[in-house]
């Protein structure tokens, strides 16, 4: 049941933001300032923030950016950081020292400051801001398919492959690639969970998801000031981001334990 929890929560988050692109309680866009902070009622089961929008439909509608450029993040990380890995494992000598060198460079400089450059330069926003984050997933999973790979080359079935004929492009493919997947999916669930924060502090500093769009990072910015007189508004978008994070840590521990169960030993 424990294995379970996690994959069943995270499926539930992620029902409830596609559920949002099409329907919410409330329009998330409606201000209603007449009945702004109300208490949850019945009309109103998490109450309303400081403009008097529904906090349950703000907190639905917030799920899809977080999400959104979460996901973004680490289709650009595998993308490029992936063949990147796999190439630096194929070529040693000069062409893995590069990678090597390429990758620390961009670990020189901390995530968010890294987001923070590349967000002044595009602007801000949920693509620009799932770009600044994919970029510093390059290296991460350049690192790890390169150290992953390099033991594998030196199996005696790589050479057999090799005694066969096939380059180092197609061993890469159908030889290496898929004996590097488990440490790769792992490394996926624990990047997507950083993408969440990591969207969820660019929002905070404005520089996520924009107006109208409703975002938990921007909900928790929006509130500070009134954690006194409504620490709802910061609890709920708060806890949000928590349960989702504690989601996919979960979901990545049980997807760990099915590919690499020796590993828990």
């Amino acid at each position: 049941m424990k294995r379970r929890v996690g994959p069943i929560l995270l499926c539930v988050i992620v029902a409830v933001a596609l559920l949002s692109l099409a329907w919410t309680p409330f329009d998330v866009a409606a201000i209603d300032i007449v009945h702004r902070l109300q208490p949850p009622s019945a009309g109103h089961p998490l109450g309303t923030d400081q403009l008097g929008r529904d906090m349950l439909s703000m907190l639905m509608a917030g799920a899809r950016p977080p999400l959104g450029v979460a996901a973004l993040a680490l289709i650009i990380g595998l993308a490029g950081g992936v063949p990147l890995g796999l190439l630096a494992a194929a070529r040693p000598g000069w062409v893995d020292e590069l990678v090597a060198r390429c990758c620390d460079i961009l670990f020189a400089f901390p995530a968010i400051l890294l987001a923070l450059l590349v967000i002044a330069v595009l602007g801000p926003g949920a693509i620009h801001s799932g770009l600044a984050i994919g970029l510093f997933n390059v290296p991460v999973f350049a690192r790890v398919t390169r150290a992953s790979a390099r033991g594998i080359w030196a199996r005696d079935f790589i050479l057999a492959a090799r005694l066969a004929g096939k380059g180092r492009v197609l061993i890469s493919i159908e030889h290496i690639l898929p004996n590097v997947a488990g440490p790769l999916i792992t490394q996926a669930t624990l990047q997507l969970s950083l993408g969440i924060l990591a969207e969820a502090s660019l929002s905070f500093l404005g520089l996520g998801a924009q107006p109208p769009v409703a975002s938990w990072g921007r909900m928790v910015a929006d509130a500070q000031t009134l954690i006194a007189s409504a620490p709802g508004l910061v609890l709920f978008p708060g806890l949000a981001i928590v349960v989702t994070v504690f989601a996919i840590n979960l979901s990545g521990e049980t997807l760990r334990e099915r590919i690499a169960p020796e590993a828990g030993l």
